[in-house]
């Protein structure tokens, strides 16, 4: 009989466990003014439970199978043209976040969505086309989370 509740408890510690693994970051990107394109590196971490996200690398490699909500935010560049960040899962592409406003220059441009994410799955962000303004006031933000662990 001891054996047996022994099991029953190790089996509700794991559950509980389980159901208790978090997951997000928020990542930051600060700048001297300058506009810039490419891969997107971040300068300061806020928070990163779980260790995901690399700053130097601006990826998030899911350290735990599942579904993830995402969000990014910044300025565009100075200049007034079309500007948008593609998305990368998996290392290919995705979507991207547009902003088409040729009438003004340094236009908020961000958005959120959600993956399914398998383990150790990256996901990362490339200005792939106009340039994003980096500056002490404006921060380019990523940040992620957890939302529910595959089973």
């Amino acid at each position: 009989m001891s054996q047996t509740l022994f099991n029953i408890h190790i089996m509700n510690h794991f559950l509980l466990q389980k159901g208790q693994r978090k997951v997000f970051f928020s990542a930051l990107k600060k700048g001297s003014g300058e506009d810039f394109d490419g891969i997107i590196t971040f300068t300061h971490i806020e928070v990163n439970e779980g260790g995901g996200f690399n700053k130097a690398t601006g990826r998030f490699r899911a350290p735990v199978a599942g579904t993830y909500e995402f969000g990014f935010s910044a300025v565009t560049g100075l200049q007034r043209t079309r500007n948008w960040v593609a998305v990368f899962k998996g290392g290919s592409w995705h979507h991207n976040i547009y902003d088409g406003n040729l009438a003004h220059a340094s236009n908020n441009i961000g958005s959120s969505w959600m993956f399914k994410l398998r383990r150790n799955e990256e996901v990362y962000l490339n200005v792939a086309g106009g340039k994003i303004h980096c500056s002490g006031a404006d921060f380019v933000h990523f940040t992620g989370q957890l939302l529910k662990a595959d089973d």
